[in-house]
């Protein structure tokens, strides 16, 4: 079951949502479990990408391909 994840706009609290793939064409309305908000942002999780000479791990894509 794919992972979705998110943060609060409001408290900045990052939070996973489980869900299937029929869920989240549905359409998710997440809502913070700290604060309850409902103003949260879909961010991109971790990622492996494989060069040729090794493996690099991302978890944070502000400036990924400047």
């Amino acid at each position: 079951m794919p992972v979705y994840e998110y943060r609060c706009r409001k408290c900045k609290k990052k939070f996973d949502l489980y869900a299937t793939i029929e869920e989240y064409e549905k359409g998710l309305t997440p809502s913070c479990p700290k604060c309850g908000s409902k103003d949260v942002q879909r961010l991109f999780g971790r990622i492996n990408i494989k060069t040729e000479s090794k493996t690099e791990e991302f978890e944070d894509f502000e400036g990924f391909g400047e």
